[in-house]
């Protein structure tokens, strides 16, 4: 009998518009994943793209959760891409990842 491990990742990016430009910034808990954010200057209300990247564990059996300001938003296995609109001028949006694989 295999025993599986489960190794959870977790991952934020913030986005806070100030004189209309704003810069993204991900905090990775693990080198196994990369969060590529595009555009990667988003303006505000614009809508973005996020997609995770391993070469480590097989993202398309792991289970991923994302959420933006706390809210999670979209499940599933496979899910390593992801869309959703930052906030207005002024305003932080806070978009977490997590990653569930049993590899």
């Amino acid at each position: 009998m295999r025993i599986g491990v489960l190794k959870v990742i977790t991952i934020s990016i913030f986005a806070f518009f100030v004189f209309f430009t704003g810069n993204a910034y991900a905090q990775l808990s693990g080198t196994d994943v990369t969060l590529s954010i595009n555009p990667e200057n988003p303006t505000p209300g614009q809508e973005v793209s996020a997609t995770l990247t391993s070469y480590v564990f097989d993202l398309n059996k792991s289970n991923v959760t994302w959420s933006v300001n706390g809210q999670m938003t979209s499940i599933g296995i496979g899910k390593n891409k992801f869309s959703f609109r930052v906030g207005a001028l002024g305003t932080q949006t806070t978009l977490e990842v997590s990653i569930e694989t049993a590899d």
